[in-house]
Formats: C-alpha cells, structure tokens, sequence
C-alpha cells in the first residue's frame, strides 16, 4: 500500500486532543490513502435540455482549510499561474460560525447559515427536539435539515446535468431532489481520483455531458488540524493539492470546452494554544453544565435548554465573567454575523476571542490538557479565519483582483455564468462578482 507524505507523518503522531470531539474533524488522524478505494458515483439516467446545449461549464472546487494568506505565504505555483489567467481576491469572508458544513451549505445556496439551517457542524433543534450531527451519515443525509435550493438543483431545474463529488449537501436529497450523480464521502478517495472522474463525465457526449460539477478535497484541512498552519506538513499537503489543480486547469485548456474552474475554500485556520482555554465550569456549577445541550465546542459555542431560568442564570454567571469571549442570548447576536434561526440558534451563543478554545470541564486530576494543533469557527472578522477564491476561465474575465467579497456571493456569480436562475431567495448579492463574467 502506497501512503503518501501526509498519511506517514499523521501515523507517526503520537497525540491527538483528549476528552472530546469539537472540531470539523474526528479525534483521530485522517490516513489519505492514495488510490486505495474506488470512486462510485450514485447517477440516474438524465439528459440536458437542448436550450443548454453549447452553454457553459462550472466546475466548483472546495479546498477544505485553504487559509487565504497561505497563497502569499507560500506562493503555490500553479495556484499563482491560474489567478494571473481569471480573477482572485486576497480574502473571501466566511460565513459564521467558520466551520465546514455551514460553509460549503451557504456556497451551494447563498444563504447565511441562520437563514440555510446548518447554523454549526452540530446543533440542536428546539422544535424537533432533536439533534443535527454532520458526521452522522444518516442524519446528514436527511433532506429535512437543510434549507434552501443548492445550486445542483438550479442546474437541474433549467436542464442542465449537475454531478457533484462530495460536496456538503448533496447527497441529502434536497428538496427531494438529487444531482444527476453524487457520492457519498468517503476519505480513502484522493483528489486526483476526482479530477479524473470529472473529465470522465466531460469526455461524454454533450447530451449527457455535465454542465455543473463539484469536487472537494480535504487534505491541507486535516494538516491544519493536526499539525498546524505554520507547519511543514501543511505545507506539503498545499503543494499536493496546488500539484492536481495544475493538472486540472492542464485538462480544462487541452479540453476545448467552455469550462470555468471557482476554486474557494471554506474558512481559515488558526494555531491552538493550551493556555488559551475558556472552561465552563469556571463560571456554573457542574450540575448546571449537564442540564443544557450544546452545539460543536471549541472555537464556537452554542448552549441549548428549556429552562429560562437555568439560561438566565447561566448568562448572567457568564456575562459578569465576559473575558477572553463574547456571550449573547438567542436574538441578540451581532446581525452581520446572520446566525439566528428560529429553532437551532442556542439560547445562549459563546463567541470566543482568537485563539481562544471553549470547553465545558477542566481534566479530571492528573490529567493534563492538550488540544490539536490547529482549528477554526471563530467570528469571520479574525484575518485566520479567511476563506480562498480564485477563478478562471471561458467566460471570466483576465488578470483582475477584487475587493474581499461574502462566500454567498459565489452563488450568483455560478448562476450567472451558467445562465440559469432560481426562484428560491438567497443572500448572495449578484452585483459583486457579475461584471467579472465575460459572455
């Protein structure tokens, strides 16, 4: 078995963070393993409509943990040769809480998790009296959590076949909806396996030839956990992925086709720190810590109870202690940040200062704390939490840098080079990115 960089260095890691799950990721190393497993797309038969014949192609990639500033860090080179041809800005502005699920949802529908529904990688529902686990296959893939149209479905709704490849979402059947074909995520599948099954799809005859196709890729994200954003083996794994989009973008020219690569990312990435931990039982009893639900800890926190008065008095013990975070009852978050919903908002929203990291207890004695390398989720103001854009090609315009822009813009900017358009509202403001498409 061939493992690749990445995968030995996450083998020989001695120590993951103890006591609980609170990041993107599980508590254990992701081993990629390069061409391992086979890539097996779930289709239906379906053809475009012949109004689409001749019209444009996207294809949408997702880098998951790709920190803006990286790209002048380190100055990846095809990355860097692909924004001198299309157009790139220095930081796209995540959404918040800057998380992965929330993100990737409110780039496939335009909308801002509060208005989407994913409002965190986990929640509660006050309503359904029930919980949302992104790493549940089973609840994730339930279409009742997510709202809004994804961009697959607009595709699909105007005749044009949309393939996606592990994209939050699209497996969850949507509107009770399915692209023409998606995949469940399997983290065994490299990225160059991907690529090569999108220009599978591309090399078919145009009548069922995708006009929309999404690809993902996790690798320089489960580096930044593990071992850091200023480490080397984050860095490797950036030179990986900027190796296959080099290759992507050599298919996409030697391809003839009128295709347009966006490539974003989802959020930043920030070193851990631990002496910079907030615990909860600092401030409430350990009694009262159980009574409440909580959503993903660490960098974002959400608190979940039916007992106004137990959230009263855990907001009064909190506020009066309010150093090193921000706390706020449900409806009075900050606006900008667009997190409430009407039955998944906590009663209670914790906003941590970078880098600092939420748990509810200290370690039992004798046990000493020690987090991850790296994580993400806080506000989206925090420049480490910037998200990455670059795109280019038929229809987009050339050598052009713009302003820094909101993730929910992307989906306009994909409607609009595709020509097709949704009746279903959205936050995205189309007049960001649409002078930057070329017809």
């Amino acid at each position: 078995m061939k493992l690749s960089l990445l995968s030995l260095l996450a083998l020989s890691l001695t120590f993951v963070s103890c006591t609980e799950n609170n990041d993107d990721k599980a508590a254990v190393p992701v081993v990629v393993v390069e061409q391992a497993a086979v890539l097996k797309p779930i289709c239906k038969p379906t053809q475009n409509a012949i109004t689409s014949s001749g019209k444009p192609i996207v294809i949408l990639v997702s880098i998951d943990g790709l920190r803006a500033d990286y790209i002048e860090k380190h100055k990846p080179r095809n990355i860097l040769k692909i924004i001198k041809q299309g157009v790139y800005t220095t930081a796209m502005i995540p959404s918040y809480p800057s998380l992965t699920f929330p993100n990737h949802f409110s780039i496939a529908t335009g909308r801002y998790p509060g208005h989407h529904g994913i409002v965190s990688n986990t929640f509660y529902d006050t309503q359904r009296k029930e919980a949302y686990n992104a790493f549940e296959p089973k609840i994730a893939n339930d279409s009742t959590w997510y709202e809004g149209e994804p961009l697959w479905n607009v595709a699909e709704k105007n005749g044009m076949i949309a393939h996606t490849i592990d994209w939050v979402g699209s497996s969850a059947h949507v509107g009770q909806m399915d692209p023409t074909c998606y995949t469940q995520y399997n983290p065994k599948i490299s990225f160059a396996q991907k690529i090569d099954k999108a220009f599978e799809a591309l090399a078919m005859p145009e009548d069922v030839r995708p006009h929309f196709i999404t690809l993902y890729t996790a690798e320089v994200d489960d580096a930044g956990h593990y071992f850091g954003p200023y480490s080397s083996q984050t860095l490797a794994a950036l030179e990986n992925v900027d190796k296959e989009l080099g290759r992507l973008w050599n298919l996409i020219q030697k391809s003839k086709l009128p295709i347009n690569l966006i490539v974003v990312s989802d959020h930043g990435m920030e070193q851990l720190d631990n002496e910079k931990v907030i615990f909860l039982d600092d401030y409430m009893v350990p009694a009262d810590i159980t009574t409440f639900q909580y959503s993903d800890r660490g960098a974002t926190l959400m608190m979940y109870n039916e007992d106004p008065v137990q959230v009263s008095s855990a907001y009064e013990k909190l506020k009066a202690n309010e150093k090193n975070f921000k706390v706020y009852l449900k409806g009075q978050t900050p606006k900008q940040y667009f997190i409430d919903h009407p039955t998944r908002t906590g009663d209670i929203v914790l906003i941590p200062d970078i880098p600092y990291y939420i748990y509810q207890n200290h370690p039992v004695q004798g046990m000493k704390l020690s987090l991850k390398a790296g994580t993400h989720g806080w506000a989206p103001e925090n420049k480490e939490m910037n998200a990455f854009f670059m795109a280019a090609g038929n229809n987009i315009a050339v050598n052009k840098t713009i302003p820094n822009f909101q993730n929910v813009d992307v989906y306009p900017f994909v409607l609009n080079i595709l020509g097709v358009s949704t009746t279903v509202p959205f936050d995205g403001d189309e007049k960001t990115l649409k002078s930057y498409i070329v017809k």
